[in-house]
């Protein structure tokens, strides 16, 4: 989600579930310390929110309240004030750049389809997870049954069908000894971690044998990856040895940006966020009909404007 800075725009990742409410949490008290919202806002339950939103326990109204509250809060501070209170409480939040501005300052995990496309064409995809640190695509809907559960979502079983999946304690030696088998069998190893945390896990470059080690985003680069991937397989085969892949969410989403920075870079001109508007077709959006909550939806060439006595008197 996007939400106003004093100075522009930030991202944050205002979630629930195990996985993602803790962050939302830390927020809250943040919020709450600046004092934006009560005591008992701040102590909602940020892990079962979603699943009170939906049994309506928890009304929408409420939740649009909340809302205002985190708005009004990062509205009140420069998007480098609130990466700064980030990084200190490991909140998921980051500022929003314009074309002009944009560098590559850090990496994102994202979902496993690069290795779920590897399963489709028949290769033995081995998923390591933790029961007490789950895998986020586990907690966000929607679920089978509209009953949440660790193996009822259907994000994280889309793209995790066909695998295989093994439960390891990271945390300890016969964790890593099991991951270090496992790797010494592949031939492609995959890890999406925050920079550092393998090499803490005691698993970096130095002490696994040369993999693909891919940092891939959510639908783009694991194309990008996946190419990365077979070639390094190609390469090996032909008597090259193996190959170390560190593939970044910029550089496979660059390529798509193309438009956006030549506006920029050539036109002098950024880049804002146009909702439903469209460059080419118009009129394009959802628009009011008569009647109680009827609404049309119309997607036209832009010709259609021009030729039509209807859309040009109304």
């Amino acid at each position: 989600m996007v939400w106003p800075a004093s100075d522009g725009h930030v991202t944050i990742a205002f979630l629930f579930w195990v996985s993602l409410g803790p962050f939302t949490r830390r927020l809250m008290e943040w919020v709450h310390e600046e004092g934006f919202c009560d005591e008992a806002t701040k102590d909602k339950d940020w892990i079962e929110y979603a699943m009170l939103l939906h049994e309506g326990v928890e009304s929408v109204e409420e939740y649009a309240r909340v809302r205002g509250i985190v708005e009004r809060f990062t509205s009140s501070k420069t998007k480098a004030e609130l990466l700064e209170g980030a990084v200190a409480r490991k909140l998921l939040v980051a500022p929003v750049r314009c074309p002009g501005s944009f560098v590559v300052s850090d990496r994102q995990q994202v979902g496993p389809p690069m290795t779920k496309f590897l399963a489709d064409f028949g290769a033995t995809v081995v998923k390591v997870e933790s029961s007490s640190l789950l895998d986020v695509t586990r907690t966000v809907g929607p679920f089978t049954d509209n009953e949440p559960g660790s193996d009822r979502s259907a994000i994280f079983n889309t793209v995790n069908a066909g695998k295989m999946s093994i439960a390891l304690a990271l945390s300890k030696p016969e964790g890593i000894e099991v991951v270090e088998d496992l790797v010494h069998w592949a031939d492609v190893m995959t890890e999406a971690f925050a920079p550092g945390v393998m090499d803490r896990l005691g698993l970096g470059d130095d002490r696994l044998p040369a993999g693909p080690f891919s940092v891939y985003t959510d639908y783009v680069t694991p194309r990008f990856g996946l190419g990365l991937i077979l070639a390094a397989l190609d390469h090996r085969r032909r008597g090259g040895g193996g190959q170390i892949f560190d593939f970044s969410q910029v550089q496979g989403a660059s390529h798509f940006l193309t438009p956006t920075l030549l506006e920029y870079f050539v036109n002098g001109r950024s880049t804002v966020r146009a909702g439903s508007d469209d460059v080419i077709y118009t009129p394009h959006g959802v628009y009011p009909s008569a009647g109680d909550e009827n609404w049309t939806r119309s997607s036209a060439h832009g010709q259609w404007c021009v030729t039509t006595p209807m859309w040009l008197t109304s």
